[in-house]
């Protein structure tokens, strides 16, 4: 083997841990990947989501979005400020950091954001299809994201495992606690 060879394969090994498996482009979406689950676009996505609720005259739905992105935020936070845990120190962080490690709100709040907009736009869908396509885009993006945040060295698996966990359970706490109010309060907000 040729030191062309050692390095293409180191470079796709990781003999390097201060270089990341695989090619450069891989990197570079990783990080775009990532960027998809912060808050500046939860929260763009989210006041966009909410003003096209409103218009529509849909506040039920509006709130639904707001409780669950605010209720899961406070969740992902508080639970950081009692583990304190810190970030990975194996690899170089390829993306900047400012909290703890556990849970990766990466993961937990797309995870939120996503499965609460697939939510709300399958509510009263007739095609099973669609409402399929909605949760299943929604589970599969929350995934890469998580994925690139260990990719990224900023998190250990467990961290975002535990996201990923912690955002479905908050979903489905929050959707199961707002059809028992939508029936049993107020069943004109429909």
């Amino acid at each position: 083997m040729d030191s062309r060879d050692r390095s293409r394969l180191c470079a796709w090994f990781a003999c390097d841990v201060t270089n990341p498996v695989g090619p450069a482009w891989v990197e570079e979406t990783a990080v775009d990947i990532t960027a998809l689950g912060g808050y500046p676009i939860l929260v763009l996505f989210a006041v966009l989501v909410v003003a096209a609720l409103l218009i529509w005259k849909r506040s039920a739905a509006a709130l639904f979005v707001v409780v669950s992105l605010s209720g899961g935020a406070v969740i992902s936070s508080g639970l950081k400020l009692i583990f304190l845990r810190p970030r990975p120190d194996v690899v170089e962080h390829l993306d900047r950091t400012f909290t703890h490690s556990f849970p990766s709100a990466h993961a937990m709040m797309s995870m939120v954001a996503l499965l609460t907009f697939a939510a709300v736009a399958s509510h009263g869908a007739v095609n099973r299809a669609f409402r399929t396509f909605a949760f299943a885009s929604a589970i599969v993006i929350s995934l890469l994201i998580g994925g690139s945040r260990v990719y990224l060295g900023v998190h250990w698996p467990s961290d975002v495992i535990a996201g990923w966990a912690l955002g479905v359970g908050w979903v489905g706490t929050i959707s199961l606690v707002a059809l028992a109010l939508r029936d049993r309060v107020a069943p004109s907000i429909r």
